[in-house]
């Protein structure tokens, strides 16, 4: 069901995105830059988030997801 994954989405995520905005502070160098960052993470999650949340560690496979996010340095 889908009300069901998204709940689980929105959990996850509520409880990722500080550490998901500190990493991408790092790889950034910038806060503003960072937002974007994570919110485009965060927005490539939920579009694969089925394939996502069946991962053997979800906060490896976000932390993967925000790094491609990431523009190059």
């Amino acid at each position: 069901m889908r009300s069901e994954w998204e709940r689980e989405y929105v959990e996850f995520v509520s409880v990722a995105l500080p550490g998901l905005h500190r990493q991408a502070y790092l790889l950034t160098g910038d806060a503003h830059r960072a937002d974007d960052v994570v919110q485009q993470a965060c927005t490539n999650l939920y579009l694969h988030w089925r394939r996502a949340r069946e991962s053997v560690n979800l906060g490896a496979y976000s932390r993967a997801v925000l790094v491609k996010a990431a523009p190059p340095a």
